[in-house]
């Protein structure tokens, strides 16, 4: 199967994943609808938890759905069906206009047009993530996914509906909540959203540039032949409205944690931070001049190991003659062979515990150490003679801390705001147009 494009802009909300805070990417290029940069919520399975698919022939004909579970909103999960695929869809047709999500008052809030946009979305980026390992993780992409089983007797099919399902359960809540507590989208948002089905504007620059008539092919190119630029525009609004909610609710959070409050969630998980290096110590300036061994690192020799130390300990009693730190940056300029920082004399700022390499971060963090100390560290890299020049008043383990703390409270919130705007979905509703397939044969413009 083609790799449909390199990343996916439009996604959903990164939370409730264990690696940490929730954390904008920086912007990327693309050929797909570039409306909003931000990480996707699909967690890669580690090779432990799949089962690499069997190499057998795969009918290019999609079989009957099976049904593996109760039918009804709220009754069952992503394993309600066999498989979710179809090969054949239009925006109108009975499968994209199901109604597959209610709220609480059993009112309709998407239809499976909209959940084309959330599933594609995860797989896209999980491929840009991903993709080169993918096989090592047990998912050929060029198989149909609802053929590949995991470990835990999902299939990828499965898999990656159960995180877009996730998604657009956490920001319909969000998109509820800003509309109750008056978040309200930006004039810039709001052309953005107009402009999707619109003839002239951003959007319509950007489906032409790429060699599509119109917003509707450019989008099914990506979403599936079910998808239109108004069930997009739809998605976009909510999508949008979430993720303003999101990043206010995450500042507010932010602004209103105190220093005793981040302090004692420090002092709380002390252990955990400083198995991470995050000890408590403020970030340093340091100097250093290395000397490696000659030739490539992977053939020195004891010889060879004993030479540099000969010429390093030559620089460094040549600097004791002088033991200034002006004269330590000339020697650095003159006979460093770290290429990072030849030309600033050896000097790496605002360095943060567990940053470095351990002997020489051990060195730099020992309890005692003082402006102006120096002396000779060995690493793997070769010796470094080192000049200590101060801490600064970055307070890399606070700042850890806070965000760690930061992306709790989210985590809470989002756990109430769900359960203050409940979604409930009915799986056997479900149908996903198999883009994978159908763009195979297809190429893009």
């Amino acid at each position: 199967m083609k790799k449909l494009l390199a990343v996916l802009l439009l996604t959903a909300l990164l939370v409730g994943c264990s690696s940490g805070p929730a954390l904008q990417t920086e912007g990327t290029e693309s050929t797909a609808p570039t409306t909003q940069d931000t990480e996707a919520t699909t967690t890669a399975p580690t090779e432990s938890d799949t089962t690499p698919p069997e190499d057998v022939p795969v009918s290019t004909e999609i079989p009957e759905i099976v049904m593996n579970g109760t039918a009804g909103y709220g009754n069952n999960d992503e394993k309600a069906l066999s498989h979710y695929s179809l090969s054949t869809a239009s925006p109108t047709d009975e499968h994209m206009t199901a109604p597959i999500a209610v709220g609480a008052q059993q009112d309709t809030v998407f239809e499976n047009r909209h959940l084309q946009i959330a599933y594609w979305t995860e797989y896209l980026n999980f491929m840009n993530s991903y993709g080169s390992y993918a096989t090592m993780l047990g998912m050929d992409p060029n198989k149909p996914l609802y053929t590949q089983q995991m470990d835990d007797g999902r299939t990828w099919e499965q898999y990656f509906l159960s995180f877009a399902v996730q998604g657009l359960k956490q920001n319909y809540a969000l998109s509820r909540y800003a509309a109750d507590n008056g978040i309200e989208l930006s004039p810039e948002d709001q052309k953005t959203i107009e402009d999707i089905t619109k003839t002239e504007g951003g959007f319509a620059e950007e489906y032409i540039a790429q060699g599509y008539a119109d917003a509707d092919s450019y989008l099914q190119y990506y979403f599936g032949d079910g998808m239109d630029a108004v069930a997009y525009q739809e998605y976009y609004d909510m999508y949008l409205r979430a993720a303003n909610c999101y990043q206010a609710k995450q500042e507010e959070i932010r602004q209103r944690l105190a220093e005793d409050e981040i302090l004692a969630y420090y002092a709380e998980h002390k252990e955990t931070f400083e198995n991470q290096g995050k000890i408590q110590a403020n970030n340093i300036n340091v100097r250093h001049i290395l000397i490696q061994p000659e030739g490539e690192q992977s053939e020195w020799t004891e010889e060879d190991w004993t030479a540099a130390e000969a010429s390093a300990q030559a620089i460094y009693d040549n600097w004791l003659a002088e033991p200034t730190e002006e004269r330590f940056i000339a020697l650095a300029i003159e006979h460093t062979m770290d290429p990072g920082s030849t030309e600033n004399g050896g000097l790496y700022e605002d360095v943060a515990p567990g940053d470095m390499v351990t002997e020489f971060n051990d060195w730099c963090f020992d309890p005692e150490r003082k402006v102006g100390d120096h002396g000779i560290v060995k690493t793997t890299y070769g010796f470094h003679i080192m000049y200590f020049v101060g801490t600064t008043e970055t307070r890399a383990w606070y700042d850890a801390a806070a965000e760690q703390l930061v992306y709790e409270k989210l985590e809470a919130f989002l756990k109430d705001c769900q359960t203050l705007y409940p979604l409930s979905v009915d799986y056997t509703l479900i149908r996903i147009f198999d883009v994978a397939t159908a763009n195979t044969a297809q190429p893009a413009g």
